[in-house]
């Protein structure tokens, strides 16, 4: 088997390949890659880019008489995380990567009980648009003995919907994006 370990930032690959025995290599019964993220690469789109055509116009609008919105509307889409530090090579990097033989993705971000780092993961995976084997390696820290733990210890996690660390991550992130309407009917 070979596995793309995909970590949340540069420190997070830097200790799995110490604890792995270098940025690729064989460990336990597979061959593995190590790559980063930079924590959250995308982010949902303006609320007028989420609704049907016809929405656009009041979605835009701030105006209280637009408010609240119907986020039953929103079909919640995402794009690539724009300025100094854009997202989108990091990705198109990722996508490479993930199209050159691998058999699984395993999820190695931060394990936290708000789901984030499932969350900023399945971001990146769905960009990349990877259809295959998912599995996730939930560590309590980044030490030798965490990681090596982890890597003994994968559980399957294909489909999303059923990572209840990536549905926790998901319906917070939707609540955020959500509330910034509420700062507009707070009068002040």
């Amino acid at each position: 088997m070979r596995y793309l370990i995909i970590t949340e930032k540069p420190s997070a690959a830097k200790n799995f390949a110490k604890a792995l025995g270098g940025q690729s290599g064989h460990y336990a019964d597979f061959d593995y890659t190590i790559t980063n993220l930079r924590g959250h690469v995308m982010q949902f789109k303006e609320p007028e880019e989420m609704v049907p055509a016809d929405l656009t116009t009041a979605y835009k609008s701030w105006a209280l008489k637009r408010l609240p919105w119907d986020l039953s509307q929103m079909n919640w889409s995402r794009t690539y995380i724009k300025g100094r530090n854009g997202t989108k090579a990091l990705l198109d990097d990722l996508r490479r990567q993930a199209r050159s033989g691998y058999d699984a993705l395993i999820i190695a971000t931060d394990t936290d009980p708000s789901g984030e780092g499932e969350l900023l993961a399945w971001e990146a995976i769905n960009a990349i648009r990877w259809s295959g084997q998912v599995l996730r390696a939930n560590f309590l820290d980044e030490s030798k003995r965490g990681i090596q733990a982890a890597m003994n210890h994968l559980r399957d996690v294909s489909d999303q919907w059923r990572d209840g660390d990536y549905v926790k991550g998901e319906s917070r992130s939707r609540w955020d994006f959500a509330s910034m309407q509420l700062l507009s009917l707070i009068h002040i």
